[in-house]
């Protein structure tokens, strides 16, 4: 029910919110500290990153809320983390071998602004990044959101702390904030694993490896992982291609744009995770119907605010950023006509996982990227950071039929569930 739904998407979106205030206060602030260009060398070691930890993970924390949704006692959950942390531990070694081999010195393959001490502070951020990925799925299975919740509001004031101190103080640069962010990830992903590891220790289970589990795992990742690939084109591809066509100071003033687009998101972000949890617990028709109310209010909740947001950009973002910004104020209104298929992809995620849509989910996404990346290539080498607005709008636009698609397939499934009652 819609009145038991709404408080726990406001205190996911509570600690939501918090967490990209914080962003955004380093967001701003490191705009003033570090200027355009510091902004866009941060922009792009971060979504190398990013990169490998979205790749690396298999995507195989969304099968895991799949599989609990079956049988969530803590016999099956100690199974499921130790498959996680096995696949964790080779992604990270990968990871760590291919960023020191393009690393080493003489190697001509990375950009000029990428520095060892660069490098090296955001890869260290790699485990951690697929550790919270895995964790917060597998507290939202077990309904314990609550708890991954608490440690994201902890470790993004840390970091906001540590960068003040390490940037302002200091004067660290993009490697003070690469390290102020590590030690935020850290208590975050530990935290929650900490919780996790306790609770299944209390249950007198352990946390095991079993080569049926992470088969199964694997078998489900390999369907749903082309899915992760189709969002890493569609919402980070602009960001390299706009980095290496254009340099880090165009890079830096569209990546605070599209980084306060992704901040609005909070809201559409934390109701699918309500959902998650909502459909693991009463199957992907039970949870239909909140589902699409929820999806009604939060359309509407966040037209509002991107209508406020738009007429007021101008004067807010130069004001908080500095002069150097004033293009990312007209970047950011025009990327601003992509909340609605945002807003409905986000919603409807948790229905295409709950019913087990991986190859089908995958396929959409896969080939929404793609064509992102061919008209990011296209256009931004000719339009430059604008190229990557047209690019961003055309993608949700297309999104939003697919998504659509589902809807009507999820409508006429729950129709027919309740005529037989």
């Amino acid at each position: 029910m819609m009145p038991d739904l709404w408080p726990l998407v406001l205190r996911t979106s509570a600690a939501r919110i918090f967490s990209v205030l914080a962003s955004v206060v380093v967001l701003f602030v490191t705009a003033r500290w570090i200027g355009p260009e510091g902004r866009g060398t941060l922009a792009a070691i971060t979504t190398w990153v990013s990169m490998f930890a979205l790749l690396g993970s298999l995507s195989l924390g969304q099968v895991a809320i799949h599989r609990l949704a079956v049988d969530r006692t803590e016999e099956r959950l100690g199974v499921i983390a130790g498959g996680l942390l096995s696949v964790l531990a080779i992604v990270t070694i990968v990871g760590w071998i291919a960023a020191i081999a393009v690393g080493l010195p003489g190697h001509d393959a990375l950009p000029a602004d990428f520095r060892p001490a660069v490098l090296v502070a955001a890869f260290a951020l790699l485990p951690f990044l697929i550790l919270e990925q895995y964790t917060s799925s597998l507290l939202t299975a077990i309904s314990e959101l609550r708890v991954y919740n608490r440690y994201l509001v902890l470790g993004r004031g840390l970091a906001v702390v540590l960068t003040l101190v390490f940037v302002g103080s200091f004067g660290a640069g993009v490697t003070g904030v690469l390290v102020a962010a590590l030690a935020g990830q850290v208590l975050v992903s530990c935290g929650a694993f900490v919780f996790l590891f306790e609770r299944i220790h209390t249950a007198g289970r352990s946390i095991r490896i079993d080569a049926g589990e992470i088969g199964k795992l694997f078998a489900d990742g390999a369907k749903l992982h082309l899915n992760a690939i189709g969002t890493f084109l569609f919402s980070s591809a602009d960001i390299l291609i706009l980095h290496h066509y254009r340099g880090a100071a165009e890079t830096g003033q569209y990546q605070l744009a599209a980084q306060l687009l992704g901040a609005m998101m909070v809201i559409p972000s934390a109701a699918s995770m309500t959902l998650f949890g909502s459909v693991a617990a009463k199957g992907p028709d039970g949870a239909w119907h909140e589902t699409l109310r929820l999806l009604k209010h939060t359309l509407g909740l966040m037209t509002v605010i991107a209508v406020v947001a738009g007429v007021s950009a101008p004067w807010w973002i130069v004001e908080l950023a500095g002069a150097e910004f004033v293009p990312s104020a007209h970047l950011f209104q025009w990327l601003l006509a992509s909340v609605p298929g945002m807003t409905f992809s986000a919603l409807l995620a948790p229905q295409w996982i709950g019913r087990g849509f991986f190859l089908q989910a995958s396929a959409l996404t896969l080939a929404v990227g793609v064509a992102n990346v061919c008209a990011n290539l296209y256009l931004i080498p000719v339009y430059g950071s604008m190229g990557a607005v047209f690019s961003n709008l055309s993608t949700f636009a297309f999104s939003i039929v697919g998504n659509g698609a589902m809807a009507i397939y999820c409508r006429r499934r729950a129709a027919r569930g309740d005529s037989r009652r």
